[in-house]
């Protein structure tokens, strides 16, 4: 009895270490905004353009001035390409610039910025294992830190277009900038602890072409057929 007792009460201080082990933020990858909840995986159509939100979720605690991320993509070829038609695809900044207490500053272009509004990328070089890179963009909150969210709390940071180039699957990863410095995150220049996301785009054939070369196999084999029958 004894033994069970001093078991159950370590299996209860364990069971409280963890259940006490503090949140972090979380930046993740939405692949498709238009659908409630963050969407990590996305099927789309060779030349079709979609939009992805960068997404920050609170954990009701973190305090932060600046965020500067990088967005890397194309880790099994040149499936994704920026941009859609004659448009570049530069980021634009999201939810996150319209909560800053004073003014949201592009921190790359050094101007103030609205939900909406681009924002200037520095182009440092792609992140390895990668052929893909946004460049680095980030937001100041001038003067005072970003309103703090509730823990689950999400808002969209950057938006960013794409089209897909060719059939595949690639990575999209949010990256801290520069790559390992731990500093996508910051207040007063000093890092606060972030847990990063990615995501997975498929580009498959449209279900038109793919039911168009089922009927042209379909009618060629007939035609085989046929000329075996007339021999």
């Amino acid at each position: 009895m004894r033994f069970v007792s001093v078991v159950g009460l370590g299996l209860s201080c364990f069971l409280l270490s963890v259940t006490a082990l503090p949140a972090i933020p979380i930046i993740s990858i939405d692949l498709d905004p238009t659908t409630p909840g963050i969407q990590s995986t996305l099927t789309v159509w060779p030349g079709a353009p979609f939009t992805i939100d960068v997404v920050y979720t609170g954990d009701g605690a973190a305090t932060f001035d600046t965020v500067i991320v990088d967005v890397a993509f194309n880790d099994a070829g040149p499936i994704l390409a920026l941009g859609a038609g004659p448009s570049p695809g530069a980021p634009t900044a999201g939810g996150l610039a319209g909560i800053a207490p004073l003014v949201a500053v592009d921190v790359f272009g050094g101007t103030p910025v609205a939900p909406g509004g681009a924002l200037t990328p520095d182009l440092i070089p792609i992140a390895p294992g990668f052929s893909g890179g946004m460049g680095g963009v980030g937001l100041l909150s001038a003067g005072l830190p970003f309103s703090t969210l509730g823990a689950g709390t999400t808002i969209d940071m950057f938006s960013l277009t794409f089209t897909a180039s060719a059939l595949g699957t690639s990575t999209i990863s949010v990256l801290g900038f520069p790559p390992g410095a731990g500093l996508e995150l910051a207040l007063a220049g000093r890092p606060v602890p972030t847990a990063l996301a990615t995501g997975r785009v498929s580009a498959v054939p449209e279900p038109g072409t793919v039911l168009l070369l089922g009927s042209g196999l379909v009618a060629l084999a007939a035609c085989l057929r046929r000329s075996k029958v007339s021999t």
